[in-house]
């Protein structure tokens, strides 16, 4: 079958990896990624997944007239869309001699639609996510459900560590529906939530909100440059945490006993990040920090 592949990032590679081993990919569509710092234009991994297989390749600032009827030429059989970065006008969902676009997503719809949904669920403390295929739409997320894959999200996992799992199972996904395509479920509106991108403000932690927030936070945002706290206006990272719950008499660090009090209990970091110093135990920075 002839695929037209429109994604970008980690999530979008291991399910490009796949229909690459079972399908032909006519071309890649892919969206510009930004040197934080310097704000250059970076090549991401499907950039480099495309050049290493000479599949021809395209990076598109926005979707025009003229991307549409690019698209068309390749008449693709389907088009298979992962963490592109736009919504697809009323034109593209309308292309594909077999089957029309579809989208892997990855939550168990109709929540979390959106930006961020691997984050969102995990700061949420969701325990149940999921991978679902949907036929694409004009509305973000919204199309029919066409297949879905259940998961429970342990209390530990990480928002890295999730979207690696969820993208192979996506890719699987996406297979056996071009193999044996199913008839769409409606999702339920009134069950709908939005995933909103992260914003660097977010990041930043405060020890007066309850401790299973901050640590839910922590395990969630690790793929968005990791939360902070600032300790004589340095930036120090919390990459991996533990926590308990219990009555305390202040708020903040013990840099002491190597621990942050909190509302209702206490945080445990595990692994932290001093600024310009690589990732250490918890133990190590805190003894550089006396």
């Amino acid at each position: 079958m002839k695929v037209l592949f429109m994604g970008s990032g980690d999530f979008a590679l291991p399910i490009l990896q796949k229909i690459h081993n079972c399908h032909s990919i006519c071309a890649i569509y892919t969206a510009n990624f930004y040197q934080e710092a310097s704000r250059k234009v970076a090549i991401n991994v499907v950039e480099s997944f495309a050049l290493q297989n000479n599949i021809f390749l395209k990076k598109e600032p926005k979707i025009s007239a003229q991307v549409i009827l690019d698209i068309k030429e390749y008449d693709p059989d389907v088009i298979v869309v992962a963490s592109y970065g736009f919504i697809l006008p009323l034109a593209l969902l309308e292309i594909g001699k077999i089957y029309k676009p579809i989208n892997v997503h990855p939550s168990k719809l109709p929540k979390w639609r959106g930006a961020a949904p691997i984050e969102r669920s995990l700061e949420a403390g969701d325990t149940e996510t999921a991978v679902c295929i949907i036929k694409m739409s004009q509305k973000m997320d919204a199309g029919d459900i066409l297949l879905q894959h259940n998961l429970i999200s342990n209390d530990n996992v990480t928002s890295s560590e999730l979207r690696k799992i969820t993208a192979e199972i996506g890719g699987d996904l996406v297979l056996q529906y071009i193999a044996n395509p199913t008839e769409g479920l409606k999702q339920n509106e009134t069950e709908m939530t939005h995933a909103a991108k992260i914003r660097k403000e977010e990041l930043l932690l405060d020890f007066n909100q309850k401790v299973l927030t901050l640590y839910n936070k922590i395990r969630a945002f690790d793929s968005c440059g990791g939360c902070f706290f600032m300790y004589k206006n340095e930036r120090i990272k919390i990459w991996k945490s533990n926590y308990q719950i219990c009555q305390t008499e202040k708020i903040g660090l013990d840099i002491e006993k190597g621990f942050i009090y909190c509302v209702d209990g206490i945080l445990n970091p595990i692994f932290m990040q001093r600024e310009g110093k690589k990732i250490m135990s918890a133990t190590e920075v805190f003894r550089g920090m006396r």
